[in-house]
Parts: C-alpha cells; structure tokens; sequence
C-alpha cells in the first residue's frame, strides 16, 4: 500500500510541476500590460498593412503539441515492447507500466519546458514592448506635434477601434511563434536522434529530424511575411527556442536512457541481495531493462563495452559468443 501511495505521490508532483511552469506566461498574459514604447513618426518600418496570420494560434498550439506528444508515445511504445505483448497476459502488466513511467516522465520534461520557454518570450515581449511592422495599421496613432525626422512621439494616443490588436502590436521582440515552434519541434528532432537511434528506419529518422527543423523555419519565416515580427524578432524566438529543446531534451534523454548508478562501484562491489532488475544496486534512472530491450539484437551485444550496459546480475552469464574478458 505504501508503494502504491509512493507511485501515485510521485505523479502528482510532477503534474504539479508542470502546472507551475504553466503559470507566468498566464499571469503575464491576462494581467499584465506591456511596456508602451514610443516611436519615431516617420518610421517605415511600422508601416506595414495588417494581415491575417498564415500560421494562426491554434495551427501552431496543434503542431507544438500533437508532432511531439505522438512521436514520444510511438517511440516509447516500440522501445518498451508494449505492442508486441500487447495481448499477452503474463507480460503485458509489466511493460504497460514501463512504457507508462517512461512516456509520462518524458512528457512532463517536455511540457515543463514549454511552459519554461512560453514564459521567457512572453516576459520579454512585456518587458521590450518593441512595436510590430504593422503598427501604425492597427493603432492609427494621433499626436500633436507636426511630423518630422527627429520627432520621437511617446504620448500617442491610439484610435483603432480593435483594442486587443493594439495591445499585441507592442508584443513584436521576441517572437512566440518562432521559439515556441523551434522549442517543441527541435526537442522532438534531439528525443528521435538519440532515444530511437537503434530503431531499423534510421535513413527515415533522420529525413524527420530534418522535416521538422524546416517547419520550424518555415513557421517563423511567415511571421516576417506576414508583418507581423522584424527579422531580428524572428531570429532571437528561434533560440531561445533552440537553447530550451537542448536543454530539456537533454534532461528527457538522461532520464531515459543512462544508469543513474556509479559503474566502478556496480561491477567492483560484492554481491548481496538483487533487486527486481538483477542487481545489487539501487533501481536505474532507466525506464526499461536493457536486456529486454527488443530493439537490442544480439549482434549488438557483441563486445567489452556493450557488456557494461547490462544491469549487474550474478545470477545471469553473458552469452557464449562474448569473449570472457574481465570488464
């Protein structure tokens, strides 16, 4: 009973955790109002027409969202074995909570991260306030003073009639779009390349990665042709985005893939009482048993330093194919 209070403790906070990364960006959003920055009255660059986003709001929440969440469940779904033993009564329970603890770990780092890089964009852009191209467009600003060169205007007064637009015209640097999209879809590209490196369809693994780095760009692209960001907008969201993806698709990979145990102490200590993966030493950050891995075959199994990857079991022999060389 205490386990299974344990288990359900352990998700909880990490939901938890998740819905507290969520926060900022909401407060900031709803209750927050962006700095005002003034403008030059003859800047060309706020002179851009108003025009409908090519990538709205909900396309790109449906891309940020969907392309990852799915990817990581495939993936973790073929890693664990589920589908295979999807039908089997003696094995299914084991590997459906396997597959469960390692895809729900991955995607509470993935969506603290969003909530992580959403929250650091959206700080800037009410901090900077940098006006969007389309700006004169949507606010039609009113001053007193005659218009010249030198005329910097800091108590304009708006008489648009959209008021939302208005206060989202001061939201240009950085922009949402593109580090939100180069976040979701780069942790995505960094999660297949090292956590399904030993699948067979490594030449379609990669023309993915590629795939949805070039949606990334093509999604920030829009946000200049559209008038809706500067370059520089555009070119900042994409890293911050990227410098998130690699950082929490690192803390995703670590979590899934190496031993959280100290090697030198795994294969010098002595043997007392294995544990429910073999061993002698505690439980490995590691969602599944490597020697149950069907993607590990046994040609790879083959050498000194793929013996090291096994969990330490004394009561189990390494194949006979492997030279027995002391590791």
């Amino acid at each position: 009973m205490d386990k299974i209070l344990l288990f359900i403790f352990d998700y909880l906070l990490n939901l938890i955790f998740v819905t507290i990364a969520q926060l900022p960006w909401v407060l900031l959003k709803y209750f927050v109002t962006p700095y005002k920055r003034g403008f030059f009255c003859n800047d060309q660059s706020l002179m851009y027409p108003y025009k409908n986003s090519t990538v709205t709001n909900n396309m790109l929440t449906a891309i940020n969202m969907a392309i990852p969440v799915i990817t990581i469940l495939i993936v973790e779904l073929k890693l664990s074995g589920a589908l295979q033993t999807f039908f089997s009564k003696k094995e299914a329970e084991s590997t459906k909570l396997s597959f469960f603890r390692c895809a729900f770990k991955t995607l509470c780092i993935f969506f603290v991260g969003v909530g992580v890089n959403q929250s650091s964009t959206n700080m800037l852009k009410w901090v900077v306030g940098r006006l969007r191209p389309h700006f004169f467009s949507v606010c039609v600003p009113s001053y007193k003073a005659p218009c010249n060169a030198d005329l910097y205007i800091t108590d304009a007064e708006c008489f648009g009639t959209n008021l939302a637009r208005i206060k989202d015209a001061r939201l240009s640097f950085p922009s949402g779009h593109s580090s939100s999209s180069m976040y979701a879809l780069l942790f995505t590209a960094l999660y297949l390349h090292f956590r399904a490196k030993k699948c067979r369809f490594q030449v379609f693994s990669a023309l993915l990665q590629g795939g949805l780095i070039m949606l990334s760009l093509w999604i920030g692209a829009t946000r200049i042709s559209d008038y809706k960001h500067h370059w520089s907008d555009v070119l900042t969201g994409f890293l911050i985005g990227a410098v998130f993806a690699i950082l929490f698709a690192s803390c995703a990979i670590a979590g899934t893939i190496y031993p959280s145990w100290n090697k030198s102490k795994m294969f010098n200590s002595a043997p007392s009482s294995p544990n429910q993966y073999g061993s002698n030493n505690q439980q490995p950050n590691r969602c599944y048993n490597p020697t149950k891995d069907p993607l590990n075959s046994e040609s790879a199994l083959i050498g000194n330093n793929n013996i090291r990857n096994f969990e330490f079991n004394s009561n189990i022999k390494p194949p006979s194919f492997i030279p027995n060389t002391p590791v």
